[in-house]
């Protein structure tokens, strides 16, 4: 606050205030969740905040620094200390690194004293935390000690190694945040071949546990698709009732059948039909653990089936159609 007189600037509020409304905060999330760890933790941590600064207040009252035409006074606590224009050498205005408190930087007042003086030879006064702006402060030292206490040029150079240090400090943030999202990029990128291995690992694995029978023969008769899939390239095929030549001496099923894959198609579909009629009889013979045969009879038609099945790369195939 400036006067004609002098000109005063008194401790603010907003960090109090903040740890009011922490504190706050805290009561409410306890009183409303049975008080967890973290309630328990604010709490008391706010709450140390909270009470030193009702205790400052209510006991010395708020820290203040007033220069007017007899100097510099400053008050910090219960300690009242009155500098005189007489004893001050420079002053400088500026921002300096914080050595904790959470914060990056400060602005101080550093007042250097002359060497008569039985004081140190430098003291900093706090302006951070308080209602001023280095502005005012340099205008009213000027204006009550004079033009020639400011030191402009030291609080410039002070300034300027804050700023480059400031400036680091935000290329820094910059540059990690650069990586991190070029990171989550190839991350992203990484993930689908992982999970396309990983999808590809449960297809192979599925691919070599055996083939359930029950579940082959009944997909098999069902779906036209599937069945063309599971025909064995070295297929026999017989029908009794079709006229055929076999070599002397031979089985009549080692003769060659000039059957077509659709005349094979046809009679498959022809089978699914038939199985279906209540009259029809089916029956399952497990040969092996690798054969299996499946015999169709059609009273109605007086024919017979004959289906052998062969396990093949761990798949079912037909591998004989014998038709009576």
């Amino acid at each position: 606050m400036k006067s004609h007189d002098c000109y005063t600037a008194k401790e603010a509020f907003t960090f109090p205030l903040i740890c009011l409304v922490c504190l706050a905060f805290n009561i409410y999330w306890g009183c409303s969740d049975v008080w967890p760890v973290g309630a328990i933790v604010g709490t008391a941590f706010f709450g140390i905040f909270t009470s030193v600064y009702v205790y400052k207040y209510s006991r010395f009252g708020r820290d203040f620094f007033r220069i007017d035409a007899n100097g510099i006074t400053y008050k910090e606590w219960s300690k009242t200390t009155t500098l005189k224009w007489s004893e001050i050498a420079k002053c400088t205005v500026c921002y300096r690194l914080s050595s904790g408190g959470g914060i990056l930087f400060h602005r101080v007042l550093d007042i250097t004293l002359l060497s008569g003086a039985k004081r140190p030879k430098s003291i900093s006064v706090r302006l951070s935390g308080k209602y001023c702006r280095n502005k005012s402060v340099i205008t009213a030292i000027e204006q009550f000690g004079g033009s020639e206490v400011y030191d402009s040029q030291t609080s410039q150079s002070n300034n300027k190694y804050v700023a480059r240090i400031l400036f680091a400090v935000i290329i820094g943030i910059i540059i990690i945040f650069a990586y991190s999202i070029i990171q989550a990029n190839h991350s992203k990128g990484i993930i689908p071949n992982k999970e396309t291995s990983l999808l590809k690992m449960a297809l192979n694995t599925e691919n070599n546990q055996p083939e359930d029978f029950s579940q082959f023969i009944e997909k098999f008769h069902s779906d036209t698709i599937f069945q063309e899939q599971r025909l064995a390239k070295s297929l026999v095929l017989f029908d009794s009732k079709i006229n055929v030549q076999f070599p002397h001496g031979g089985d009549k099923y080692d003769a060659y059948y000039s059957w077509e894959d659709k005349d094979v198609i046809t009679m498959l579909h022809r089978i699914d039909i038939d199985r279906l009629k209540p009259r029809c009889h089916t029956k399952i013979m497990h040969i092996s653990d690798t054969v299996v045969c499946e015999n169709i009879s059609d009273p109605d038609n007086n024919r017979l089936y004959f289906l052998e099945f062969s396990k093949q790369e761990n798949k079912w195939l037909l591998t004989q159609l014998l038709v009576n």
